[in-house]
This record gives C-alpha cells, structure tokens and sequence, in this order.
C-alpha cells in the first residue's frame, strides 16, 4: 500500500468491514474481513416497480422516473383506445385527467406538469394536440400532416413530432413552439414505430419500421446519420434521455419481440442489462441514469408491468412481496393487528366462525388462547399484546353479536358490548383508543350501517355516522386520524362502492375513491401511509395492492397470491404483513410480508488477473 501511494500519491484505505454508502463508488479499500481489496463500482439494472392501474400498450410518456406520466394507449381490439391519464412517484401509479381524444400509438413530449400528446389513430392519422398542466388536458393547434406511431421529444413549448404513418411511413418532421407548429426539415429515411430523445435543437429519431437500427441527429437546422443500434428495431415505443446520454428498451425484431436495452454516448450504441419483462410499445422516460418503462405489450398480450433502470454504484432492491410463515389453519374473514414482527390473527371462517388466534414472531405463528366467542368479519384493532375485537357474526350460534373481547397476550377477556350489533365491521386504533364503523346486519342482507362507535378502554360510545353507509370497507389509522375505504352498500346490485371517507375524531369527510371498486380485502397504517391488500367483490380474489398517501391513491407493488377477505397489519405500509383470506375457490393459509425499496453498494473484488 506503501508502494501504491508513492507511485499514485494517493493510498488504499484498510477497513475492518465493508463500505456500504453511495459515497463508495469509485474508492479502491483493503476489507479487512474478506482479505482483498475490493472497490465501489456502478451498474445498470432493470428492477419491478408497482404495475399500471390500466392494462395497455402502443401508449405515451414522458417524465422523470420520480415523476413520470402516461397517457392514452390500446386496450383491446386494435382500435379499443382509452384515454386514461396515470402519474408515477416513483412509487405507485395515480390516475389523473384523461385526454380529450382517446388514442393510442401518441408522439409524446414533456414533463408530468407539463406534457405533450400529439397525432395517434385511430383513426389512422390523427392530427390533433393536447398540452396537460398536471390535472386536465387542454386541445392546442393541430399538426400540419396527421399520423399515428411517430416520434415526440422536446418540452411542452419547445417539441419536434418526428416521422410515422399516415398508412404510408413519412419521412415528416415538424416542430412546436407552444402555439403552432410548423414543418422543418425532414429525416433522411421515412420510419414509424421509433423512438424519439433530446430537445428540439439537439434531438435523436431511433430505429422504426422495419427492424430499423439507423439513428439520426438533429442540430436544430438538418439531420445526420450517426451510429447504428446494435440490435435493429421497430415498435420501441417512446425513448428517453438527451442527443449524447439516450436509452431505448424493448420492441420488435427478426423475428420477434426483444428485451434487448441500449444506451447511446453521442456517438454510439452500447447493450446493457435486459428489461425483465420482454415487450414493445412500452411507455417510457426519464434519463441513462435513472429512467422507468410502463406498459407495453407482451409476447402473450398487454402489460401492466413497470420496471425502473438505475445505473448507479448502488443495487437496488425494488419494492416486493415475499413468502412468510404459514398460519396453521386456513381461513377468511378473520381480524387482525399488530406489526411485521409480532402480529395478531384472531377469529375467522372456516365452515362456520372460528374462535382461533394465532400469533406471529417474524418467522412463525403460534396458536394462542381462544376468543371467548366465535366470530368472523369483526372490528380488531391494537396490538399482539394489547389487541381488542368487537362484535362480528357468530353464525350459526348469533348472527350479530355486540360482544367485545380484549387481549393481553395470553388470553381474551370479555369487555362492555357495542351498542349496535353488526359484521362486515371495520375498526382502527388501539385497544385503549378505538373505533369501529360501517357494517350490515343479517337476516336481512338489505341493512348496512353507518354507525361510528368509539372505544376508551373500557366502554363504547357512539359517534358520528359515515357519510355514506356499508360494510366490508377497508379502514387504518387511529381514533382520531382514521379512513374507511370502499363498501358494500345496500342491494339493488351491483352494490360495491369505492367511496373512500376520513375521520377527525369529530366528523366524516368524502374524499377520493379508490381507483376502482374495493372491498374485503386487507388494510393498514396511517391516515398519510396507508395501504389496502387485495381485492373482494365480484372479481373474487386479487393481488391488486394500492396506497393512500392522505390524498390520492396510487399502485403499489402485486402480491403473489391473490386473495380477499384477508386481514393485513403492520402499519406504516412499509413494513406490512397479510394472511389468511379466499382465494376465489378456497380458504388460504399463505403469509406474505412486505418491504421497501433498500439500496447497497455494488462492490467489485480486484484482482490481478
């Protein structure tokens, strides 16, 4: 080492254990626990992120991967267009306000407050433009020379919309300054289906139709051949990154749909790190470093898939669901509480209610003491030592009890009774602080409640009622801080509702629903981090999963197994855990556990070879 420095002038620090921050990239250290040398160095990687809330391909994009947007896109037969609106976080999906024109095969341009949405089909030759502000699409001037499946790049009041078909493939290229747009010079060779990156003074138009590898450049007066993809092709969908850092993904080749990923320098082509999901007409943006790919389709049909690149010294770990410990005995409907590492499942439904708890260290459950009565689709709140359980069914001995049982971590004691009696409740809180809200009453199945009642340890209070009455909702918080998300609201079907209500201690506000119909499934956390697990309703069983973040729902990533009428606990939602349920045939017994994104440093042994 001694040696080193006097020929470098700089030394090789000697560590007892490894570097671990983003601050270790490029540092050359002696890993004293290893014996070798080793040193912090980037890569790119393809990583999952959480899917899309609408199922599509051939749609737009533009953004950032913290701040990404799409928009429009084909859903089914060729000429199914939609005009949905998603935003990213970088996170999970939201929707936001749908275009104008519903289209698929877009020229996108842009930023998420800011985008651009030019031409499409059908019908085929589209000429209109859409700018959007971050919440509604307003119609601009149109092209000169409608088309779909050409290439957009450029911000919201400086875009080039390059290239495409209007049933013949052009050569077209013209350029927006906010207002108008007006044509300029066109590219050497007539494509559609390529990819588009850069600004309107320094711009790339890549690949096309058919199996295309030529790249071209743009210095903002004419168009010059530069170099070649590697891998020629058609159907990219919408590129991203600047004249001298551009990343394309994905599309079609001789003789079929590729996950071949390339960056370009200025200069040329490089292959790197595959998408995970093969696909084309995938929506993208963001940068060489940092960028996300949405959508597409599949060698089998449309994706929902994302996927985040990251190039960087530091691995990343997306977001995901993984396999925990199996409860003992299958069943849905049960209540639940606690966190990751010590949580609480009680009650159920097998062929009749259940009186079984069970708890979780982390790795296992463990059959604990019995509720004193059997119940399902009761109010459980607190923790695996302190946890409280109101009311639920009984049947067949009592189809509406009002009994309410606290646990201590040994055994359940029964406390003072609810005033209402009533399943399909829902409860958040402690076992000192508590609430419990909503529910039905059978016979008969046409009575949902709108009841709040409100716990202090020792009794139960009435407060006020929710806005709009059901059972079956979703709720997480605390007494004070509390959300009831969906519900199933009185017949005449279909009687599934995505109404989504807060609570203040005081009073019950209507806020955004839910992006599609939910009930019966899982929740957990905060009323500014939360999370609903699966899906009930008609559909059955789902691995859908989606965020509240006090405002607006969001995707989040997939269970592996779908399910309803499970519990999840754990809140905040990131470090959640959810069990039992229905599959949509049967009583599960499964356990999956969830966790954040984490980050390492990506760390290469030297060697003298």
């Amino acid at each position: 080492m001694t040696d080193y420095k006097a020929i470098f002038g700089k030394k090789i620090k000697f560590l007892t254990s490894d570097l671990s921050g983003s601050e270790g990239e490029g540092e050359i250290f002696y890993s004293d626990t290893d014996s070798q040398f080793k040193v912090g160095a980037a890569s790119g990687a393809w990583s999952a992120g959480s899917p899309i809330n609408t199922t599509r391909g051939s749609l737009g994009a533009t953004g950032t991967q913290t701040a990404g947007i799409i928009y429009g896109g084909r859903v089914g037969a060729p000429d199914a267009a939609v005009a949905n609106t998603e935003e990213y976080n970088g996170s999970g999906w939201a929707n936001g306000g749908d275009l104008n024109q519903a289209r698929r095969s877009i020229g996108s341009a842009g930023t998420q407050t800011a985008a651009l949405a030019v031409g499409g089909a059908p019908p085929d030759a589209r000429d209109e433009s859409e700018e959007y502000d971050g919440t509604s699409w307003t119609e601009g001037n149109d092209l000169n020379s409608g088309r779909h499946s050409g290439s957009g790049t450029g911000i919201q009041t400086a875009a080039l919309m390059m290239t495409g078909s209007d049933g013949t493939t052009r050569a077209y290229v013209e350029s927006y300054d906010g207002t108008s747009w007006t044509e300029i010079a066109d590219v050497n060779t007539g494509r559609y289906g390529s990819a588009g990156a850069g600004t309107q003074t320094a711009a790339l138009v890549i690949g096309g139709d058919p199996h295309n590898g030529e790249t071209e450049e743009w210095n903002g007066t004419s168009w010059t051949e530069s170099g070649d993809l590697n891998t020629g092709r058609k159907n990219i969908g919408t590129g991203t990154g600047s004249q001298t850092a551009a990343i394309v993904t994905g599309g079609t080749a001789s003789p079929g749909i590729i996950n071949v990923c390339e960056t370009y320098d200025g200069t040329s082509w490089t292959e790197v790190a595959d998408l995970g999901t093969t696909r084309y007409l995938m929506g993208s943006g963001g940068t060489t470093t940092a960028a996300f790919g949405a959508g597409g389709y599949l060698p089998s049909g449309k994706s929902n898939h994302t996927e985040e690149w990251n190039y960087t010294a530091m691995t990343v770990a997306a977001a995901a669901w993984s396999s925990g410990g199996a409860i003992n005995t299958a069943r849905d409907r049960g209540g639940g509480d606690g966190t990751q590492t010590a949580a609480l499942l009680a009650g159920g439904h097998i062929s009749a209610a259940s009186a079984l708890s069970e708890e979780y260290d982390g790795t296992s459950w463990t059959e604990g003491n019995d509720l004193g009565t059997a119940r399902y689709s009761g109010a459980c709140m607190g923790t695996q030592t302190a946890a409280l359980f109101g009311a639920g069914s009984s049947h067949p001995a009592v189809y509406n009890p009002t009994v309410s049982e606290e646990y201590n971590g040994t055994s359940w004691a029964e406390g003072n009774n609810l005033g209402t009696g009533r399943y399909g409740i829902t409860g958040a809180g402690t076992q000192t602080a508590g609430i419990a809200f909503g529910g039905t009453f059978y016979p008969p199945t046409s009575v949902r409640y709108a009841n709040t009642e409100h716990y202090d340890g020792t009794s139960w209070t009435e407060g006020p009622d929710l806005n709009t009455a059901g059972g079956y909702s979703m709720g997480f918080g605390t007494q004070t801080a509390a959300v009831s998300a969906g519900r199933m609201v009185a017949p005449p079907s279909p009687n599934e509702r995505g109404n989504v209500e807060e609570y203040d201690g005081s009073s019950w506000t209507e806020v955004n629903d839910t992006p599609a119909v939910w009930i019966k499934a899982g929740a957990t956390g905060t009323l500014t981090a939360g999370m609903v697990v699966g899906k009930g309703g008609a559909s059955g069983g789902a691995t859908t999963v989606i965020g509240y973040d006090g405002t607006n729902w969001s995707t989040r990533p997939s269970l592996a197994g779908g399910r309803q009428n499970n519990y999840a606990t754990g809140g905040p939602s990131k470090a959640a855990i959810t069990t039992a349920g229905h599959d949509g045939s049967s009583d599960i017994n499964t356990t999956e556990i969830y966790s954040e994104d984490t980050t390492s440093l990506n760390l290469k042994t030297i060697t003298d070879s």
